[in-house]
């Protein structure tokens, strides 16, 4: 018990491995509410304002900010810590082979041989899961800032943050808060299914492995004098309140508290990782960095180069999408589109279904804290300077764009 209680009061212990020091937020405090409170005060609003709005739509005026410019455009921000990156690149060359014609062929392979929707289906099921995971490695920066270093802890925070998008996601397959698979909105469907029965037990643990897990919180701050660590708290609530609310049968309300709060932080703690990285080499060794690392410098300098890159990158796809594929909004505004075979749809389909794809592969690999990922540990848990830039902007500018 003494042990259990030093790993996890220790708050200095990953701090003095790396010989810095730490302030308890990610970030600062103003990036911090922006990136990770801020969506979901966004999702609130907007599915309030969208209510009236008939289930199975998605207009254009809220498809652009909220799925193109976030959703969409977010898938880029891979680019940035990968391909942009020279030595990144160099270390990790094999992997983004795999992420780029190997996943390719695995997706043409899927939609021609198998028929898109299996695709569909698959794709759907691996951004369940991505979008699971995203918010327990945020929750991870808030442990390694206040030094939790207990396995036991780590394994509580894993299931229990895991499960706040797993058990919405099975009370759907028994047919509860949504009786289809809408991820995208297009042929994906259930791998399986639940019997109706299932639903009450589900609902159960939606609401007592969350209250344990926040007792056990309690019971370290009052029994072992372990300060409550108030930032994974808050990122296990969104997870719960996002999951739940985003596994509406609504699509607009899905696409808000799903997509916002993953678009949102992941383009800022990016941009946050880039722009500390990038200004870090160049401090240190600048004649070793090469013009795409020059470029990727140039472009995270200032919010509005970064997020509009990713924006002309989003735009683009979604307006193929539109051409070969959905055939919706451009009909919808008058403009007539020529018919496709199934497999001209079908090779457009893997070809446009790939940038989502090698970015949830990648994206398993490059928050690592290894070799291989150059100057992330720094750049994630090393404190600016107290006269350095604020990377704050960057989640105004963002939440901006959905005012």
């Amino acid at each position: 018990q003494e042990q259990s209680k030093r790993h996890r009061a220790d708050g200095f212990g990953l701090a003095g491995a790396l010989g810095v020091a730490m302030s308890t937020w990610v970030i600062s405090p103003a990036a911090d509410i922006c990136s990770f409170v801020g969506p979901l005060v966004l999702a609130v609003g907007i599915s309030a304002i969208t209510s009236t709005i008939p289930n199975d739509q998605v207009p254009l005026r809220w498809w652009i900010p909220m799925g193109v410019l976030v959703d969409v455009a977010h898938v880029y921000s891979s680019l940035y810590r990968t391909v942009f990156d020279s030595e990144a690149t160099a270390k990790n060359w094999a992997l983004y082979i795999v992420a780029g014609p190997g996943i390719l062929a695995v997706s043409l392979f899927v939609n021609l041989a198998l028929g898109t929707k299996w695709g569909w289906t698959l794709l759907a099921y691996w951004a369940i899961f991505h979008f699971a995971k995203q918010p327990f490695g945020i929750l991870c920066l808030y442990k390694a800032r206040w030094g939790e270093r207990c396995p036991v802890e780590h394994r509580w925070d894993y299931w229990t943050c895991m499960a706040g998008a797993a058990i919405p996601t099975l009370i759907n397959h028994a047919g509860g808060l949504n009786n289809e698979l809408s991820w995208f909105g297009a042929e994906e469907e259930f791998l399986f299914r639940l019997p109706t029965w299932s639903q009450r037990p589900l609902n159960f643990l939606y609401i007592a492995l969350p209250l344990t897990w926040l007792a056990r919180q309690f019971r370290g701050r009052f029994f072992e004098g372990v300060p409550l660590n108030f930032g994974k708290i808050g990122i296990m609530a969104i997870q719960y309140i996002t999951w739940y609310m985003g596994s509406s049968d609504h699509q607009l309300t899905g696409l808000a508290y799903h997509n916002i709060f993953h678009g949102i932080s992941s383009m800022v703690l990016t941009h946050h990782v880039t722009q500390r990285r990038l200004n870090a080499w160049q401090s240190k060794s600048p004649d070793t960095m090469k013009s795409r690392d020059r470029f990727n410098q140039a472009c995270v300098a200032s919010p509005w180069k970064y997020l509009s890159l990713m924006a002309v990158f989003g735009l683009v796809e979604e307006i193929a999408w539109d051409y070969f594929v959905n055939q919706t909004y451009m009909p919808e505004n008058g403009y007539q589109l020529p018919q496709f075979t199934d497999t001209t749809k079908a090779l457009a389909t893997s070809c446009l279904m790939w940038p989502q794809l090698a970015h949830y592969f990648v994206d398993g690999f490059v928050w690592r804290l290894t070799l291989r990922n150059p100057g992330l540990r720094d750049a994630l848990l090393a404190d600016p300077p107290a006269a350095g830039p604020t990377v704050a902007p960057i989640a105004k500018v963002i939440a901006g764009k959905l005012d």
